[in-house]
């Protein structure tokens, strides 16, 4: 059974005879036509709450190389950005001011980079790129004209600026530099 073009998912109400393990029970509508299902999805692995923290005007969340919890924060009372790290381990210890990521600004995207047979942390920020090793800082990369959005792909990181450029910074050797920059065009015209 294909699960493919999921049209609708509820949570079946779970009678105290129909499944002792207090799992949740899926129902999906699925596929269409001749090749549509009814799925019905019951007695997985249920979550578990290991625990639970109140997240007050949180604006992101991010998981690095399975080891951090990043959490983008707007603290309304002052106007300002912060990003806290916690441990991905199940005690979520705060990690803020052992490791190397900033804290003091809006952070965009963060995750991990290959490099070789190893792996780099990186986290985007409204100003550029910070990359790490084991949460300790490496590099730090400006982006002229400030970051809006970011993604990467396993070596790669694509930042469009505020001011409209698209660029691609990589890993070369040890480090990331930028590799391609594209100005990018609105109504035809080019942004720069």
């Amino acid at each position: 059974l294909s699960l493919g073009a999921m049209r609708k998912l509820i949570v079946a109400p779970t009678g105290a005879d129909q499944d002792q393990s207090g799992a949740p029970t899926f129902v999906g509508c699925c596929g269409t036509g001749s090749n549509g299902a009814l799925a019905i999805m019951q007695r997985g692995i249920a979550p578990d709450i290991i625990t639970t923290i109140p997240l007050r005007d949180l604006s992101g969340m991010w998981v690095i190389s399975d080891a951090y919890l990043l959490l983008g924060f707007f603290d309304s009372r002052n106007g300002l950005h912060q990003t806290k790290v916690l441990s991905a381990a199940a005690d979520l210890r705060e990690l803020t001011d052992t490791i190397d990521f900033l804290r003091d600004s809006e952070t965009v995207s963060a995750g991990t980079l290959v490099n070789g047979p190893g792996s780099l942390e990186y986290q985007v920020h409204r100003g550029g790129i910070r990359v790490l090793s084991s949460g300790n800082r490496v590099q730090d990369l400006p982006v002229e004209g400030g970051v809006a959005k970011a993604a990467c792909c396993s070596t790669h990181v694509a930042i469009a600026t505020l001011d409209g450029l698209g660029e691609l910074y990589g890993m070369v050797g040890e480090s990331m530099q930028l590799v391609h920059r594209l100005p990018t065009t609105v109504h035809g015209k080019s942004a720069k």
